[in-house]
């Protein structure tokens, strides 16, 4: 997959959005997973209406998020997403009110849903895209640097990446002290912020003591990891020469704005997304987040387990019919 690349020492960013965890196990090796109420949702299913595992968490909120529930899904019938009627919420009435009680449940709800989603994944889920997808890494980049930005607040990537690499995430400094760093870019279930305001790493998903540390699903969404591992992806983009997107849809503003950085030693973009969105799916995707700039090899796979069985390993070259 990146081994067809001219004879020089590859430099992968990897980018995980909602589909990769939508994605997280083959539906040949886990029949069930496909109807779980507990499968990771697409962002724009996040206030899922026939779901009894969400329901239960949306109506622990009660009258806090209920009317926000029916106003985002109101909204969205008209045809915006999840994160545009967000966006226009924020603009209009969170922005200046930081404390904001409403935006504060938000964020509980997320936390709630998805520490419950990871727990049930892990309990129910082995053999996933996520282990699959690190064991080929760690093993075509040795103890090469790769930086992973990781746009879900599932503590999924996580799980896998520390059992691939033996290694335990137990502070916030942890996440970049391994060959493959982990950029929780918008957050995790398993930080928490403490009353001296600082953030701390919880590894048991079913203990809340402090405040979220999520950033609200908005197309402008802070960044909520600590500087440090922004300096650190910074320093790294400028020596990126190959680009895996999984999963995610590419319009998120302000890392676009960070992956301008990306230059033209870039050499192959591979964009891994929904069978349904195509070849013309993933153009959207580049040019959402301005990678459509780049002269390089664009290639397109339906999927994250279509990835994982294809290719077995990162050396394989693909085929000519691959690329676009």
């Amino acid at each position: 997959m990146l081994g067809d690349l001219p004879n020089e020492k590859i430099n992968p960013l990897v980018i995980f959005g909602a589909g990769a965890s939508y994605d997280l196990v083959s539906e040949h090796d886990n029949r069930n997973f496909k109807e779980a109420e507990w499968r990771p949702p697409l962002t724009n299913n996040i206030f899922a209406t026939n779901n009894n595992f969400f329901k239960k968490i949306q109506t622990g909120y009660g009258k806090d998020i209920d009317g926000l529930i029916s106003e985002v899904r109101s909204r969205m019938r008209s045809g915006m997403s999840f994160e545009e009627v967000l966006t226009g919420i924020h603009k209009d009435e969170w922005e200046e009110d930081k404390e904001n009680s409403e935006a504060m449940s938000l964020c509980w709800y997320l936390k709630m849903l998805f520490s419950e989603i990871s727990d049930e994944c892990i309990k129910n889920v082995e053999g996933t895209n996520y282990s699959g997808f690190f064991r080929k890494l760690k093993r075509f980049c040795k103890d090469d640097e790769v930086f992973v930005v990781n746009f879900n607040y599932d503590c999924l990537a996580q799980y896998s990446l520390s059992n691939i690499l033996a290694c335990n995430f137990n502070t916030l400094d942890s996440y970049i002290d391994n060959s493959i760093k982990l950029i929780h870019i918008h957050g995790s279930v398993l930080w928490e912020g403490n009353k001296s305001g600082d953030v701390e790493v919880k590894n048991d998903i079913k203990t809340h003591s402090g405040t979220p540390v999520l950033a609200i699903p908005t197309r402008n969404k802070d960044f909520v990891c600590p500087s440090k591992h922004i300096e650190k992806l910074i320093l790294n983009l400028r020596k990126v020469n190959a680009v895996i997107i999984i999963g995610w849809s590419g319009t998120d503003k302000y890392f676009a704005e960070l992956l301008e950085l990306v230059g033209p030693q870039v050499r192959k973009l591979i964009v891994v997304s929904g069978e349904n969105e195509g070849v013309e799916g993933a153009r959207d995707i580049l040019q959402n987040c301005g990678l459509n700039r780049l002269s390089c090899r664009m290639v397109w796979i339906p999927g994250f387990s279509v990835l994982n069985s294809r290719f077995y390993d990162f050396t394989e070259p693909l085929k000519a019919t691959d690329y676009f």
